[in-house]
């Protein structure tokens, strides 16, 4: 999936979960670390090997086992610098971050976004790395989905949900939105490869 949609799911769930008084920073990290994962194709920069971003991505920064030592470390890392933040940039200056149990959690939240979108994308993720090395492909998607950018994004940033009523309406209409184009897709690239392969030239 591609970083856009990851960061736009990330910034929902954390405007759509966690508290109020301490939404933008909980915002910033379910952002954060939704995209975080995708750190690994910083592998093909620095390796010779051509394969290198098949070799390394979606390896240990994609997968479950790595993910609550990541989120701990995000969640430091962010409890860190803030207050730096804040006397630097007078702007941030009222920004409150979530306590570290609470911001790790996030963190996580973010990050199990990124991998269960991987998961559904026809390349699929190494989950369970390094206990396994399988990759988990639900064939749902395709990598880089528009439209599942499009459906949640319409109005984020010009209508803001009131209430836990709201906020769960608004993740509900984003799984929907998910799923209806997952299917959908699926259906079409179905059909098509059915053809290709009843196609005569496939017989011989």
């Amino acid at each position: 999936m591609d970083p856009i949609t990851h960061g736009i799911a990330g910034a929902l769930l954390g405007k759509a979960f966690f508290s109020k008084r301490q939404e933008r920073v909980a915002i910033f990290a379910a952002t954060l670390g939704a995209v975080f994962p995708d750190v690994d194709i910083s592998c093909e920069v620095f390796s010779r090997d051509p394969l290198s971003i098949v070799k390394y991505h979606r390896a240990i920064t994609h997968s479950f086992v790595a993910m609550p030592v990541f989120a701990v470390l995000l969640a430091l890392l962010t409890r860190a610098l803030l207050p730096w933040v804040r006397r630097r940039w007078p702007r941030f200056a009222d920004w409150e971050a979530p306590p570290l149990w609470l911001l790790s959690v996030i963190y996580a939240v973010g990050i199990v976004s990124h991998i269960l979108l991987d998961g559904m994308t026809s390349f699929g993720t190494r989950m369970w790395y390094p206990i396994s090395t399988r990759r988990v492909a639900w064939d749902l998607l395709f990598i880089v989905d528009f439209s599942f950018t499009t459906i949640t994004s319409i109005g984020y940033g010009d209508m803001t949900t009131i209430g836990p009523v709201s906020d769960t309406l608004v993740w509900l209409e984003v799984m929907c939105g998910q799923f209806y184009m997952a299917v959908v897709v699926a259906t079409i690239v179905g059909m098509k490869v059915a053809e290709a392969l009843s196609s005569p030239q496939n017989e011989h």
